[in-house]
């Protein structure tokens, strides 16, 4: 019997390449896939083509909301998503799935029979607007410890595939209230994960070429002065986001994690409390990501109480 797999897409102004991404979705060898879309307010031709393929397929559901940004828009799909799929998957609009994408995961994560919570993800071929290659991220120096995952998550959402057992404890969570919004749907998914001991399933293989354009929201798309710009905001508009990260999981599934993790978590929160707690998480290796601009930068973001 062939996976059943629940694809959740967020879509908004995607009007130019969504098309070619759902004929890829839907072309998928060894899989039953079930495509949930959410219109997050889109403005151009976008809701008439999905209705346009919800006509034509019976595995698509699409629904239309208010503009409420793609983290919380993925987060509405996952927590409305049915608990009885053998996997889940995210996609975004705008990239293109070899045939074998989710079927070379799945098999990935069989191999480990014995995790009651498996999450994949891979490598990634990035395009450019045309799909002409221009380089694979192979996330080289990636460190998936839960620490290592809240100072810089790295992997993609459009590549992670778990089951249902990481979606029952992501539903405990919600990233939808204004006071919550500090961290995306696919970073949370991955330091959730990893916070409740999971052990990453990651190949270095691409089956999927991620399209960068202008309007790319995520950091693929950023040219390198906006990707350093966003790496410094965390010494002014994503002032304190680690530590708010880490006590939005510790509250919400504080019972999930492992006891070596709840430890860091307290770390975390507290870390601003006295000068030696600051100076100890300046030098604690368990929230070293393996880049050293960024390791180095949060080192100044602890040091002034930023991180």
């Amino acid at each position: 019997m062939k996976p059943k797999v629940y694809v959740m897409m967020s879509a908004c102004n995607g009007e130019k390449y969504i098309r070619e991404q759902l004929d890829s979705i839907l072309a998928q060898n060894y899989v039953d896939v079930c495509l949930a879309i959410r219109d997050d307010g889109s403005q151009d031709n976008t809701p008439e083509i999905l209705n346009e393929y919800k006509n034509k397929y019976k595995n698509i559901n699409v629904e239309r909301g208010k503009n409420i940004g793609y983290a919380k828009s993925f987060w509405t799909l996952l927590l409305s998503s049915p608990d009885d799929y053998d996997y889940y998957a995210f996609a975004d609009q705008d990239d293109l799935w070899e045939k074998n994408k989710l079927a070379a995961g799945i098999q990935a994560l069989q191999s480990n029979e014995n995790d009651s919570l498996r999450l994949y993800a891979s490598a990634l071929n990035v395009t450019d607007e045309d799909m002409n290659f221009q380089y694979r991220n192979e996330f080289k120096k990636l460190r998936p410890k839960f620490g290592s995952a809240v100072t810089r998550p790295r992997l993609s959402g459009c590549t992670m595939i778990f089951n249902s057992s990481l979606l029952s404890i992501c539903k405990k969570m919600d990233i939808r209230e204004t006071n919550k919004a500090c961290i995306s749907h696919d970073a949370l998914v991955y330091i959730s994960f990893l916070a409740c001991g999971g052990r990453l399933t990651f190949s270095r293989k691409s089956y999927i070429h991620l399209r960068r354009h202008p309007e790319t929201v995520t950091g693929h798309g950023k040219s390198i002065f906006k990707r350093v710009s966003s790496v410094l905001d965390i010494f002014t508009s994503r002032k304190n986001e680690a530590q708010k990260q880490v006590t939005f999981i510790y509250e919400s599934i504080g019972d999930c994690l492992t006891e070596e993790n709840r430890s860091l978590c307290t770390d975390i929160i507290n870390y601003r409390s006295s000068f030696i707690s600051t100076i100890k998480l300046c030098f604690d290796r368990r929230i070293k990501c393996g880049l050293f601009s960024v390791d180095l930068t949060d080192f100044f973001a602890i040091l002034f109480h930023c991180y």
